[in-house]
């Protein structure tokens, strides 16, 4: 395959991750890395400043996350060629960033060769998922074709559950924090979660989704 000059940037919070990265690019002479990013903000700003052929990013950076990442990324740079390496594979995770047409999933359990593939193939114009990523897109495929739209369950993890039920019987993130001897921070960061999860703006958009998939009794607290 022939190119010529293909530029990258990198964005992970890992130090170990982007020197694995960075060493891949630097055996081809016809790659540069413009700029090394820690954080989605940095990510944005080396985008704008640089615009490289393409980004190899983790999805879950300080600072904006997930789909909200990757359409900031778009936004800037419509053409930008997206590579995410990320230990997150959750259905509702890789099936959005898919749809929002990143170029490559990884999770970072992959193996180098891996990387320099997902590379080459990126480069010619293809996509890159490896088998464990296509295996959780086929997967939400397959439940949409069936009809089976209650994924929250299982998107959903046993402590989310737990602080939706909470949340449910009106109780705030400072109690919350309380009865489960965690910070309030820790409990934003759930509830924030759930929202991005079940693609929902507000806390009453999430009691909803709630309800209608009984992950919590619809019964109205005594007061």
């Amino acid at each position: 395959m022939e190119y010529r000059n293909i530029s990258f940037v990198v964005a992970d919070d890992q130090s170990i991750v982007k020197f694995a990265i960075k060493s891949i690019i630097e055996k081809d002479k016809e790659f540069n890395l413009m700029a090394e990013a820690n954080n989605s903000a940095e990510a944005y700003r080396f985008v704008r400043k640089h615009k490289p052929d393409i980004l190899i990013t983790d999805i879950y950076l300080k600072g904006d996350k997930g789909s909200k990442y990757i359409q900031g990324l778009k936004k800037i740079n419509p053409l930008i060629k997206i590579i995410v390496l990320s230990d997150r594979k959750e259905l509702d995770i890789v099936c959005k960033a898919f749809e929002l047409g990143v170029h490559s999933y990884m999770l970072k359990s992959c193996q180098i060769n891996e990387i320099e593939t997902a590379i080459q193939k990126v480069i010619a114009g293809d996509k890159y998922f490896t088998k464990d990523v296509k295996r959780i897109i086929s997967s939400a495929k397959k439940m949409r074709k069936e009809g089976l739209e209650d994924t929250s369950r299982k998107v959903l993890s046993k402590r989310e559950i737990e602080i939706l039920k909470l949340i449910a019987t009106g109780q705030t993130s400072n109690q919350i924090a309380k009865m489960l001897f965690i910070s309030t921070r820790t409990v934003d960061a759930h509830r924030s979660n759930m929202m991005t999860k079940l693609r929902v703006k507000n806390a009453a958009e999430l009691l909803g989704v709630a309800y209608r998939n009984q992950l919590i009794d619809p019964r109205p607290v005594s007061s």
